[in-house]
């Protein structure tokens, strides 16, 4: 992931600031970042303002400092003049790949129902245990991540299923953090709202894991009837 800043460092001007790594807009606007591996987080609508965008910068970075497994890296700043405070264009993070939470346990839900029933003997556990183990490790990783928001006293304020993202080895990434606030009341909400969410997705893994667990023991129960009875 830094090799892909790195490389592309090489090809643009860049500064260091207050927040950074900070470049131009004008100077990475022709460049295919995807090829890169580096996605340019921009303003959302015409009305959220440059200050918004820097301070979901601030945001992104200061969590990726206390959670760096699960979050994705913030690269650099993004510019489009010499005043930093009116004309932020947006920020270069990692591109994140893979499905979001509503896919994934979707797509889990889904083997369970219709494809994993189709399957026969061995095959069948074998496929039942290696999702299982899968659930395991995210629900382990929300474990962590939860344990490092707390530690670190920090928040996201946005942890619903859409800002989680799962590739192919059940390792998640986290995205899109609201700006920093310096407003208590707000911070406290945040916090709150961020434990309610991981809670909520690890009780959503419990219960596929418990459909896994139910199913593989009827599985197992049919199957000793079958062999008893013949």
């Amino acid at each position: 992931m830094q090799r892909d800043l790195e490389t592309l460092l090489l090809e643009v001007p860049h500064s260091l600031g207050l927040n950074g790594i900070q470049v131009k807009y004008s100077d990475i606007k022709d460049i295919d970042l995807a090829k890169k591996g580096i996605y340019l987080k921009g303003h959302s609508s015409v009305t959220e303002t440059s200050a918004k965008v820097l301070n979901e910068y601030r945001s992104l970075r200061r969590l990726y400092k206390v959670s760096s497994k699960f979050m994705a890296m913030p690269y650099a700043l993004v510019y489009g003049g010499a005043d930093l405070d009116e004309n932020v264009h947006g920020y270069l993070m990692q591109l994140v790949s893979g499905k979001n939470f509503i896919e994934y346990f979707t797509g889990i839900s889904e083997a369970l129902t219709h494809n994993l029933p189709k399957m026969a003997g061995k095959l069948y556990f074998q496929e039942a245990e290696k999702i299982k183990n899968g659930l395991i490790k995210v629900k382990n990783q929300l474990t962590e991540v939860k344990s490092d928001l707390k530690r670190a006293n920090v928040e996201h304020g946005d942890l619903h299923y859409e800002n989680f993202f799962i590739n192919d080895e059940n390792e998640i990434l986290i995205i899109d953090p609201l700006p920093l606030t310096k407003r208590k009341d707000s911070k406290k909400f945040r916090k709150e709202y961020d434990m309610d969410c991981i809670s909520g997705h690890i009780k959503d893994i419990d219960k596929l894991i418990e459909k896994i667990d139910s199913a593989t023991r009827l599985r197992k129960l049919v199957g000793t009837s079958f062999v008893n009875s013949t």
